[in-house]
């Protein structure tokens, strides 16, 4: 009886040593991926702020170009206003052109009688083609700016539609 008490025993504290050495190990694989879980939930938390310090940077390049795009829009309207302007005068200019060449044509019939007053129409009718000269360098310094303008618009847009896609495909991800 001893004897079957003590081969009891031993089998008991083997099966324990056992349970012991199982329990241990399953306790070692837990704690592992525990510790594989804290380091993937840190790491998508570094993500995660990364994220969020691009998208706000993003947010507020979109908002400074919003900004810029619609100073540069308001000033290509008033370009395009003045230009319209320009444009009015310009016909305004050609148009009083013709009249004093109709006029011309008709003193130069009358030479003898009107030789004075012919003198006083080709200085006035100087005196506009240096207007209309000044009118037509001003009209091309305008159509210039505004080509320069329209370019950089061009350019900003471009830009712009870049920053879009970038934010697209990082809002995709």
């Amino acid at each position: 009886m001893k004897n079957a008490l003590i081969t009891l025993n031993l089998v008991g504290v083997l099966g324990l040593g056992v349970l012991c050495v199982a329990q241990w190990r399953m306790d070692r694989r837990l704690h592992a991926e525990l510790e594989r879980l804290e380091a993937v939930r840190v790491e998508q938390v570094q993500q995660l702020a990364e994220r969020d310090r691009t998208i706000n940077g993003q947010v507020s390049d979109l908002a400074s170009l919003r900004d810029h795009i619609t100073r540069l829009t308001g000033e290509l309207k008033e370009i395009e206003g003045k230009f319209q302007g320009t444009e009015r005068e310009l016909g305004q200019v050609t148009s009083e052109r013709e009249q004093l060449r109709e006029a011309v044509k008709k003193w130069s019939a009358a030479v003898d009688a009107r030789d004075e007053q012919m003198r006083a129409a080709n200085l006035q009718i100087q005196e506009l083609a240096n207007r209309l000269n000044d009118t037509v360098l001003k009209f091309n310094e305008l159509a210039t700016n505004y080509n320069a303008s329209v370019g950089l618009l061009n350019e900003r847009t471009a830009a712009y539609n870049e920053l879009v896609n970038r934010f697209n495909e990082q809002a995709k991800k």
